[in-house]
């Protein structure tokens, strides 16, 4: 065979038809081995699967999805792929989802709702059979597409004031709370709060927060004054940023309460260049409690975000929307966890 040849028999696929072919069946009976389907014998089954292996056949699941009209795909919508806290939930779901044999598809919208909208028409127009969803502010529109065109979705981690459809979400209000009684407790007396950046600060997911560790804070007669906060952003760079931002303002807080945890190790360590003994001289928390919070280097307080409880209850909900239309739509709050280390931990004992 010459060179051409090999190369372009290199790359052909093997199709249903050559597997049919070779084991002297139907293509439908190809199809029913790959769906353990009971229309088929043991004998038969083996004989099809063992010849697709042979042949490196495998099966288009998008296709069969477009004949069918159901797919064995679920959809899990980010708003940022690259954070630890949406990491960790995909890891949950694609686990949880492929025991029962479905597959997940992840769509990032990057915070842009027009993005998020193409997105949920993609995996409209892919036949997916559900829809997990971290919505963009304003992302009625992508709701509503969900909506018509009767696929099962919920929302996680939050949800925008009026929504009324399934969701597992965090209680954001608990976790404000939690953090202002914490800061209460070991003696901070002049608070300031990193938030998201301007886009984001008045976000569904963020506004709650913010406003809970605000009024708790009030109930002790402790204020945010203006120059200890700062609308900074949600990645290590941004938090290192709101550092340097707070200097510009001549901020005197001795507790900054950041919106997420890779904001507050990003301002931890840039705090700590300029001198400031975290811990110490400065409380610093954030939310999520991301695996490097607890290393000893970072040890970073933080309200722990159930990210495992998240997809469990997530998956649950999902597939009985998807077995049974009408299914109740359920919204699901988890309480929070305050997780207390060295970034505050040793605050009120080196203050009296």
């Amino acid at each position: 065979m010459n060179k051409t040849g090999s190369l372009a028999s290199a790359t052909v696929r093997a199709t249903i038809h050559d597997v049919s072919k070779r084991a002297g069946v139907s293509n439908m009976a190809v199809s029913l081995a790959f769906q353990d389907s009971k229309k088929i014998s043991d004998k038969t089954r083996q004989k099809i699967l063992s010849i697709a292996k042979e042949l490196d056949y495998v099966p288009n699941q998008m296709a069969r999805g477009l004949r069918t009209g159901k797919s064995h795909f679920v959809s899990f919508i980010v708003h940022d792929i690259t954070n630890p806290f949406h990491a960790m939930i995909l890891r949950e779901l694609e686990q949880a989802f492929g025991r029962s044999g479905m597959e997940v598809l992840v769509g990032c919208s990057q915070w842009d709702s027009t993005h998020e909208r193409r997105l949920v028409e993609k995996m409209i127009r892919m036949r997916v059979q559900g829809v997990v969803l971290c919505l963009c502010e304003n992302g009625e529109e992508s709701l509503n597409l969900l909506r018509s065109a009767g696929i099962p979705f919920l929302l996680i981690d939050s949800t925008p004031n009026g929504y009324e459809d399934a969701a597992v979400v965090n209680d954001l209000c608990e976790c404000g709370r939690l953090m202002a009684q914490h800061f209460v407790n070991i003696g901070v007396r002049r608070p300031g709060f990193v938030n998201a950046d301007p886009p984001r600060a008045h976000a569904h997911f963020s506004l709650p927060i913010f406003e809970s560790f605000r009024d708790e804070l009030a109930k002790h007669d402790v204020t945010i004054l203006p120059h200890n906060y700062v609308e900074g952003g949600l990645t290590l760079l941004r938090g290192s940023n709101a550092y340097r931002q707070l200097v510009k303002q001549k901020f005197d807080a001795d507790g900054l309460f950041c919106i997420n945890d890779l904001s507050a190790i990003g301002l931890l360590d840039a705090a700590e260049l300029d001198g400031v003994v975290v811990g110490r001289d400065l409380a610093v928390a954030g939310v999520d409690d991301l695996d490097i919070s607890g290393t000893r280097r970072v040890g970073l307080t933080s309200i722990r975000q159930p990210y495992e409880q998240i997809a469990s209850h997530a998956v649950k909900l999902l597939t009985a929307m998807m077995r049974t239309p009408g299914a109740e739509r359920r919204q699901i709050f988890l309480p929070q966890e305050l997780v207390v280390r060295e970034s505050t931990a040793c605050f009120k004992k080196t203050k009296t």
